[in-house]
Protein backbone atom coordinates (compact mmCIF):
# COMPACT_ATOMS: atom_id res chain seq x y z
CA UNK A 1 0.00 0.00 0.00
CA UNK A 2 1.42 3.39 -1.03
CA UNK A 3 1.98 5.80 1.85
CA UNK A 4 -0.08 8.96 1.53
CA UNK A 5 1.68 12.32 1.46
CA UNK A 6 0.20 13.47 4.74
CA UNK A 7 1.22 10.19 6.41
CA UNK A 8 4.76 10.60 5.05
CA UNK A 9 5.03 14.16 6.34
CA UNK A 10 3.72 13.03 9.73
CA UNK A 11 6.23 10.19 9.90
CA UNK A 12 9.19 12.32 8.86
CA UNK A 13 8.22 15.12 11.25
CA UNK A 14 8.08 12.61 14.12
CA UNK A 15 11.49 11.24 13.17
CA UNK A 16 12.90 14.76 13.23
CA UNK A 17 11.21 15.56 16.56
CA UNK A 18 12.77 12.43 18.03
CA UNK A 19 16.08 13.46 16.55
CA UNK A 20 16.07 16.99 17.97
CA UNK A 21 14.57 16.47 21.40
CA UNK A 22 12.15 18.75 23.28
CA UNK A 23 14.16 21.98 23.42
CA UNK A 24 15.00 22.62 19.75
CA UNK A 25 13.80 25.86 18.15
CA UNK A 26 10.98 26.17 15.64
CA UNK A 27 9.85 29.00 13.37
CA UNK A 28 6.73 29.22 15.53
CA UNK A 29 7.50 32.30 17.61
CA UNK A 30 8.04 31.42 21.26
CA UNK A 31 7.66 27.67 20.74
CA UNK A 32 10.20 24.89 21.14
CA UNK A 33 9.69 21.42 19.74
CA UNK A 34 7.94 20.32 22.97
CA UNK A 35 5.31 23.04 22.50
CA UNK A 36 4.76 22.10 18.86
CA UNK A 37 4.36 18.42 19.74
CA UNK A 38 1.80 19.27 22.43
CA UNK A 39 -0.12 21.46 19.98
CA UNK A 40 -0.32 18.67 17.40
CA UNK A 41 -1.55 16.20 20.03
CA UNK A 42 -4.38 18.37 21.35
CA UNK A 43 -5.33 19.48 17.83
CA UNK A 44 -6.02 15.89 16.78
CA UNK A 45 -7.04 14.26 20.03
CA UNK A 46 -8.86 16.81 22.18
CA UNK A 47 -11.88 18.57 20.61
CA UNK A 48 -11.86 21.04 23.51
CA UNK A 49 -8.76 22.63 21.99
CA UNK A 50 -10.59 23.60 18.79
CA UNK A 51 -12.18 26.86 19.94
CA UNK A 52 -8.87 28.15 21.28
CA UNK A 53 -7.02 27.20 18.10
CA UNK A 54 -9.60 28.76 15.81
CA UNK A 55 -10.79 31.74 17.87
CA UNK A 56 -8.01 32.32 20.38
CA UNK A 57 -6.98 35.61 18.82
CA UNK A 58 -10.37 37.14 19.50
CA UNK A 59 -11.08 35.30 22.74
CA UNK A 60 -7.99 35.08 24.98
CA UNK A 61 -9.75 32.88 27.53
CA UNK A 62 -10.27 30.21 24.86
CA UNK A 63 -6.63 30.40 23.91
CA UNK A 64 -5.60 30.16 27.56
CA UNK A 65 -7.68 27.01 27.96
CA UNK A 66 -6.04 25.41 24.91
CA UNK A 67 -2.63 26.33 26.35
CA UNK A 68 -3.65 24.60 29.58
CA UNK A 69 -4.50 21.45 27.62
CA UNK A 70 -1.11 21.61 25.93
CA UNK A 71 0.65 21.92 29.28
CA UNK A 72 -1.06 18.73 30.43
CA UNK A 73 0.29 16.94 27.36
CA UNK A 74 3.78 18.29 28.00
CA UNK A 75 3.65 17.10 31.62
CA UNK A 76 3.29 13.50 30.40
CA UNK A 77 6.60 13.67 28.57
CA UNK A 78 7.92 14.64 25.17
CA UNK A 79 8.36 11.07 23.98
CA UNK A 80 4.75 10.23 24.82
CA UNK A 81 3.56 13.21 22.77
CA UNK A 82 5.67 12.30 19.74
CA UNK A 83 4.45 8.70 19.88
CA UNK A 84 0.83 9.92 19.88
CA UNK A 85 1.49 12.09 16.83
CA UNK A 86 3.13 9.16 15.09
CA UNK A 87 0.14 6.83 15.62
CA UNK A 88 -2.22 9.38 14.09
CA UNK A 89 -5.63 10.69 15.09
CA UNK A 90 -7.97 8.24 16.83
CA UNK A 91 -11.27 9.76 15.65
CA UNK A 92 -13.00 12.62 13.87
CA UNK A 93 -12.39 14.43 10.58
CA UNK A 94 -8.62 14.00 10.83
CA UNK A 95 -9.21 10.28 10.24
CA UNK A 96 -11.33 10.64 7.07
CA UNK A 97 -9.21 10.03 3.92
CA UNK A 98 -10.32 13.04 1.85
CA UNK A 99 -10.49 15.54 4.68
CA UNK A 100 -7.35 14.09 6.24
CA UNK A 101 -5.27 15.06 3.22
CA UNK A 102 -6.89 18.46 2.90
CA UNK A 103 -6.57 19.32 6.60
CA UNK A 104 -3.40 17.53 7.65
CA UNK A 105 -1.09 17.73 4.64
CA UNK A 106 -0.63 21.49 4.83
CA UNK A 107 -0.40 21.37 8.63
CA UNK A 108 2.37 18.79 8.63
CA UNK A 109 4.27 20.27 5.69
CA UNK A 110 4.32 23.67 7.38
CA UNK A 111 5.38 22.32 10.76
CA UNK A 112 7.99 20.00 9.26
CA UNK A 113 9.54 23.01 7.55
CA UNK A 114 9.12 25.09 10.72
CA UNK A 115 11.35 22.64 12.54
CA UNK A 116 13.75 21.88 9.68
CA UNK A 117 14.55 25.47 8.82
CA UNK A 118 14.78 26.73 12.40
CA UNK A 119 17.49 24.11 12.89
CA UNK A 120 19.55 24.94 9.83
CA UNK A 121 18.31 22.23 7.47
CA UNK A 122 18.02 23.21 3.81
CA UNK A 123 14.73 23.16 1.88
CA UNK A 124 13.80 19.86 0.30
CA UNK A 125 14.27 19.76 -3.45
CA UNK A 126 13.54 16.13 -4.31
CA UNK A 127 9.78 15.88 -3.73
CA UNK A 128 7.99 16.47 -7.06
CA UNK A 129 4.86 14.67 -5.82
CA UNK A 130 4.70 16.94 -2.78
CA UNK A 131 5.29 20.08 -4.87
CA UNK A 132 2.51 19.13 -7.27
CA UNK A 133 0.03 18.44 -4.46
CA UNK A 134 0.83 21.63 -2.56
CA UNK A 135 0.49 23.65 -5.77
CA UNK A 136 -2.92 22.10 -6.31
CA UNK A 137 -3.97 23.02 -2.77
CA UNK A 138 -2.70 26.56 -3.26
CA UNK A 139 -4.80 26.93 -6.41
CA UNK A 140 -7.84 26.05 -4.34
CA UNK A 141 -7.06 27.80 -1.09
CA UNK A 142 -4.69 30.74 -1.64
CA UNK A 143 -7.55 33.20 -2.07
CA UNK A 144 -8.79 32.39 1.43
CA UNK A 145 -5.29 32.74 2.86
CA UNK A 146 -4.90 36.15 1.21
CA UNK A 147 -8.22 37.56 2.36
CA UNK A 148 -6.44 39.99 4.69
CA UNK A 149 -4.57 41.69 1.83
CA UNK A 150 -6.28 44.88 0.67
CA UNK A 151 -5.90 46.79 -2.60
CA UNK A 152 -3.24 44.59 -4.18
CA UNK A 153 -3.67 41.80 -6.69
CA UNK A 154 -1.58 38.70 -6.12
CA UNK A 155 -0.19 36.22 -8.63
CA UNK A 156 1.54 33.08 -7.39
CA UNK A 157 4.23 31.65 -9.62
CA UNK A 158 6.09 28.34 -9.61
CA UNK A 159 8.46 27.98 -12.52
CA UNK A 160 6.40 28.34 -15.69
CA UNK A 161 3.11 27.88 -13.84
CA UNK A 162 1.17 30.74 -12.28
CA UNK A 163 -2.32 31.82 -11.30
CA UNK A 164 -4.05 34.92 -9.93
CA UNK A 165 -4.87 34.30 -6.29
CA UNK A 166 -6.41 37.70 -5.66
CA UNK A 167 -7.62 40.61 -7.78
CA UNK A 168 -6.43 44.16 -7.24
CA UNK A 169 -5.36 47.38 -8.95
CA UNK A 170 -1.63 46.74 -8.51
CA UNK A 171 -0.35 43.25 -9.22
CA UNK A 172 2.33 41.64 -7.04
CA UNK A 173 3.94 38.38 -8.09
CA UNK A 174 5.13 36.00 -5.39
CA UNK A 175 7.45 33.42 -6.93
CA UNK A 176 8.96 30.32 -5.40
CA UNK A 177 8.61 26.61 -4.80
CA UNK A 178 5.15 25.51 -3.62
CA UNK A 179 6.30 24.76 -0.08
CA UNK A 180 7.92 28.21 0.22
CA UNK A 181 4.74 29.82 -1.04
CA UNK A 182 2.72 27.83 1.48
CA UNK A 183 4.97 29.00 4.32
CA UNK A 184 4.62 32.58 3.13
CA UNK A 185 0.84 32.41 3.02
CA UNK A 186 0.69 30.89 6.49
CA UNK A 187 2.28 34.03 7.98
CA UNK A 188 -0.81 36.21 8.22
CA UNK A 189 -0.29 39.40 10.31
CA UNK A 190 -3.69 39.33 11.97
CA UNK A 191 -2.86 36.11 13.78
CA UNK A 192 -1.04 36.10 17.08
CA UNK A 193 1.07 33.42 18.80
CA UNK A 194 -1.15 30.55 19.85
CA UNK A 195 -2.26 29.03 16.58
CA UNK A 196 -0.19 26.85 14.26
CA UNK A 197 0.02 29.10 11.21
CA UNK A 198 -0.02 32.43 12.98
CA UNK A 199 3.17 32.18 14.99
CA UNK A 200 5.94 32.77 12.51
CA UNK A 201 6.55 36.38 13.47
CA UNK A 202 6.24 37.48 9.81
CA UNK A 203 4.13 40.39 8.63
CA UNK A 204 2.31 40.33 5.34
CA UNK A 205 0.65 43.77 5.13
CA UNK A 206 1.20 43.45 1.38
CA UNK A 207 2.71 40.51 -0.46
CA UNK A 208 6.34 40.68 -1.46
CA UNK A 209 7.31 40.47 -5.09
CA UNK A 210 9.68 37.61 -4.54
CA UNK A 211 9.41 34.41 -2.54
CA UNK A 212 10.79 34.92 0.92
CA UNK A 213 14.00 33.00 1.73
CA UNK A 214 13.36 31.04 4.93
CA UNK A 215 16.59 29.05 4.82
CA UNK A 216 19.88 29.98 6.39
CA UNK A 217 20.93 30.89 9.89
CA UNK A 218 19.96 28.68 12.78
CA UNK A 219 17.93 31.06 14.91
CA UNK A 220 18.90 29.43 18.23
CA UNK A 221 22.63 29.68 17.50
CA UNK A 222 22.32 33.32 16.44
CA UNK A 223 20.43 34.05 19.67
CA UNK A 224 23.11 32.25 21.69
CA UNK A 225 25.97 34.18 20.06
CA UNK A 226 24.24 37.49 20.75
CA UNK A 227 23.63 36.50 24.37
CA UNK A 228 27.22 35.53 25.21
CA UNK A 229 28.64 38.54 23.35
CA UNK A 230 26.53 40.82 25.53
CA UNK A 231 28.00 39.27 28.68
CA UNK A 232 31.70 39.82 28.05
CA UNK A 233 33.66 42.31 25.91
CA UNK A 234 36.36 39.72 25.21
CA UNK A 235 33.76 37.32 23.84
CA UNK A 236 32.20 40.18 21.87
CA UNK A 237 35.60 40.81 20.24
CA UNK A 238 35.93 37.13 19.35
CA UNK A 239 32.47 37.18 17.80
CA UNK A 240 33.44 40.17 15.67
CA UNK A 241 36.77 38.74 14.51
CA UNK A 242 36.09 35.01 14.06
CA UNK A 243 33.68 33.02 11.86
CA UNK A 244 30.30 32.19 13.41
CA UNK A 245 29.70 28.76 14.92
CA UNK A 246 29.24 26.09 12.26
CA UNK A 247 27.76 23.18 14.15
CA UNK A 248 26.98 20.26 11.88
CA UNK A 249 23.29 20.11 10.96
CA UNK A 250 21.39 17.66 13.08
CA UNK A 251 21.28 14.24 11.53
CA UNK A 252 19.06 11.22 11.75
CA UNK A 253 19.94 8.04 13.62
CA UNK A 254 21.40 6.52 10.47
CA UNK A 255 24.47 8.78 10.56
CA UNK A 256 24.79 9.17 14.30
CA UNK A 257 26.75 5.96 14.41
CA UNK A 258 29.22 7.44 11.93
CA UNK A 259 29.53 10.62 14.00
CA UNK A 260 30.35 8.64 17.13
CA UNK A 261 32.91 6.53 15.28
CA UNK A 262 34.52 9.73 13.99
CA UNK A 263 34.66 11.17 17.52
CA UNK A 264 36.39 7.98 18.71
CA UNK A 265 38.94 8.41 15.91
CA UNK A 266 39.71 11.97 17.07
CA UNK A 267 40.35 11.02 20.70
CA UNK A 268 43.73 12.32 21.93
CA UNK A 269 45.01 13.02 18.41
CA UNK A 270 46.09 16.17 16.64
CA UNK A 271 43.33 17.29 14.30
CA UNK A 272 45.22 16.78 11.01
CA UNK A 273 46.39 13.30 11.95
CA UNK A 274 42.87 12.28 13.00
CA UNK A 275 41.46 13.72 9.78
CA UNK A 276 43.80 11.56 7.68
CA UNK A 277 43.08 8.40 9.67
CA UNK A 278 39.35 8.99 9.51
CA UNK A 279 39.50 9.39 5.74
CA UNK A 280 41.27 6.04 5.38
CA UNK A 281 38.82 4.34 7.74
CA UNK A 282 35.82 5.60 5.76
CA UNK A 283 37.41 4.38 2.54
CA UNK A 284 37.96 0.95 4.09
CA UNK A 285 34.37 0.65 5.32
CA UNK A 286 32.77 1.93 2.10
CA UNK A 287 29.98 4.32 1.14
CA UNK A 288 27.55 3.20 3.85
CA UNK A 289 29.19 3.68 7.25
CA UNK A 290 26.81 1.47 9.20
CA UNK A 291 27.30 -0.88 12.16
CA UNK A 292 26.92 -3.85 9.82
CA UNK A 293 29.52 -2.49 7.40
CA UNK A 294 32.01 -1.80 10.20
CA UNK A 295 31.59 -5.29 11.67
CA UNK A 296 32.10 -6.77 8.19
CA UNK A 297 35.21 -4.62 7.63
CA UNK A 298 36.69 -5.90 10.86
CA UNK A 299 39.53 -5.19 13.23
CA UNK A 300 42.47 -5.67 10.85
CA UNK A 301 41.17 -3.17 8.29
CA UNK A 302 40.59 -0.53 10.97
CA UNK A 303 44.09 -1.06 12.31
CA UNK A 304 45.49 -0.76 8.79
CA UNK A 305 43.67 2.58 8.42
CA UNK A 306 45.56 3.88 11.44
CA UNK A 307 43.24 3.15 14.35
CA UNK A 308 45.01 2.14 17.54
CA UNK A 309 44.16 -1.21 19.09
CA UNK A 310 41.92 0.48 21.67
CA UNK A 311 40.10 2.63 19.12
CA UNK A 312 39.51 -0.25 16.71
CA UNK A 313 38.01 -2.30 19.54
CA UNK A 314 35.94 0.69 20.65
CA UNK A 315 34.41 1.27 17.21
CA UNK A 316 33.64 -2.45 16.85
CA UNK A 317 32.06 -2.47 20.32
CA UNK A 318 29.94 0.56 19.38
CA UNK A 319 28.83 -1.24 16.20
CA UNK A 320 27.88 -4.32 18.18
CA UNK A 321 25.94 -2.30 20.78
CA UNK A 322 23.97 -0.46 18.10
CA UNK A 323 23.29 -3.58 16.06
CA UNK A 324 21.98 -5.43 19.13
CA UNK A 325 19.86 -2.46 20.17
CA UNK A 326 21.71 -1.95 23.46
CA UNK A 327 22.38 1.64 22.40
CA UNK A 328 19.50 3.19 20.43
CA UNK A 329 20.60 6.24 18.47
CA UNK A 330 17.49 7.15 16.47
CA UNK A 331 15.61 8.49 19.51
CA UNK A 332 18.49 9.52 21.71
CA UNK A 333 17.63 13.18 21.13
CA UNK A 334 14.72 12.79 23.56
CA UNK A 335 17.16 12.52 26.46
CA UNK A 336 18.82 15.33 28.36
CA UNK A 337 22.57 15.88 28.10
CA UNK A 338 23.55 13.91 31.20
CA UNK A 339 21.35 10.97 30.24
CA UNK A 340 22.93 10.88 26.78
CA UNK A 341 26.40 10.85 28.30
CA UNK A 342 25.39 7.93 30.54
CA UNK A 343 23.92 6.06 27.56
CA UNK A 344 26.95 6.49 25.32
CA UNK A 345 29.56 5.72 27.95
CA UNK A 346 28.20 2.18 28.14
CA UNK A 347 30.36 1.56 25.09
CA UNK A 348 33.99 0.57 25.46
CA UNK A 349 36.28 3.52 24.79
CA UNK A 350 33.59 6.22 24.81
CA UNK A 351 34.22 8.67 27.59
CA UNK A 352 32.82 12.04 28.45
CA UNK A 353 34.76 13.95 25.76
CA UNK A 354 33.45 11.74 22.96
CA UNK A 355 29.90 12.04 24.26
CA UNK A 356 30.28 15.83 24.49
CA UNK A 357 31.46 16.05 20.86
CA UNK A 358 28.36 14.09 19.88
CA UNK A 359 26.14 16.44 21.89
CA UNK A 360 27.67 19.48 20.20
CA UNK A 361 28.16 18.42 16.60
CA UNK A 362 25.33 15.97 16.09
CA UNK A 363 22.61 17.18 18.44
CA UNK A 364 23.66 20.84 18.51
CA UNK A 365 23.18 21.07 22.25
CA UNK A 366 24.08 24.62 23.24
CA UNK A 367 25.10 24.23 26.88
CA UNK A 368 27.96 21.73 26.67
CA UNK A 369 31.20 22.74 28.36
CA UNK A 370 34.02 20.31 27.35
CA UNK A 371 36.67 21.40 29.82
CA UNK A 372 38.51 18.11 29.27
CA UNK A 373 39.41 19.32 25.77
CA UNK A 374 42.91 20.80 25.75
CA UNK A 375 42.14 23.06 22.78
CA UNK A 376 39.22 24.62 24.67
CA UNK A 377 41.44 25.33 27.67
CA UNK A 378 44.25 26.67 25.46
CA UNK A 379 41.79 28.85 23.57
CA UNK A 380 40.46 30.29 26.81
CA UNK A 381 44.00 31.07 27.96
CA UNK A 382 44.78 32.81 24.65
CA UNK A 383 41.52 34.79 24.61
CA UNK A 384 41.98 36.01 28.19
CA UNK A 385 45.76 36.44 27.90
CA UNK A 386 46.57 34.00 30.70
CA UNK A 387 50.15 32.95 31.44
CA UNK A 388 49.19 29.28 31.81
CA UNK A 389 46.49 27.03 30.45
CA UNK A 390 43.81 26.45 33.12
CA UNK A 391 43.09 22.96 34.36
CA UNK A 392 39.64 21.42 33.81
CA UNK A 393 38.84 21.97 37.48
CA UNK A 394 39.72 25.66 37.23
CA UNK A 395 37.94 26.26 33.90
CA UNK A 396 34.72 24.44 34.77
CA UNK A 397 33.16 27.13 37.04
CA UNK A 398 34.39 29.94 34.78
CA UNK A 399 31.85 28.85 32.19
CA UNK A 400 28.87 29.13 34.55
CA UNK A 401 28.08 32.74 33.69
CA UNK A 402 27.60 31.76 30.04
CA UNK A 403 24.86 29.21 30.77
CA UNK A 404 22.84 28.08 28.86
CA UNK A 405 25.16 28.77 25.91
CA UNK A 406 28.54 27.37 26.95
CA UNK A 407 28.87 25.46 23.66
CA UNK A 408 29.28 28.81 21.91
CA UNK A 409 32.16 29.74 24.23
CA UNK A 410 33.79 26.37 23.51
CA UNK A 411 33.45 27.03 19.79
CA UNK A 412 35.26 30.37 19.99
CA UNK A 413 37.96 28.82 22.17
CA UNK A 414 38.54 26.24 19.44
CA UNK A 415 38.64 28.90 16.78
CA UNK A 416 41.26 30.96 18.61
CA UNK A 417 43.63 27.98 18.35
CA UNK A 418 42.44 26.79 14.89
CA UNK A 419 41.67 23.41 16.43
CA UNK A 420 40.19 20.70 14.19
CA UNK A 421 37.38 18.88 15.94
CA UNK A 422 35.07 16.10 14.73
CA UNK A 423 32.13 17.41 12.73
CA UNK A 424 33.32 21.00 12.56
Amino acid sequence: MTESLDARERRELCTLLDDLGPDAPTLCEGWRTADLAAHLVVRERDPRSGPGILLGERFPKLEAYTTKLMERVKAKGYGVAVDKIRTGPPFGPFKMPGLRTLINLQEYVVHFEDVRRANGLAPRTDRPDLDAKIWSLLERGAKLQLRGVKGVGVRLQWGEQSFHARKGDELATIAGAPVDLLLYLFGAPRRRPGRDHRRRGRRRDAPRREARDLTGVNASIREAVDAVAALDPIVAALVESLPPPQLTGRRTGKSRFEDLAEAICYQQLAGKAALAIWGRAKAAVGDEFTPEAVLTTGYDALRAAGFSNAKALSVLDLAAHVQRGDVVLDRIGRLDDDAIVRELTKVRGIGRWTAEMFLIFNLQRLDVWPVGDLAVRAGWAKAYDLATVPTPKVLDPLGDRFRPYRTIIAWYCWRTTNAIVPGA
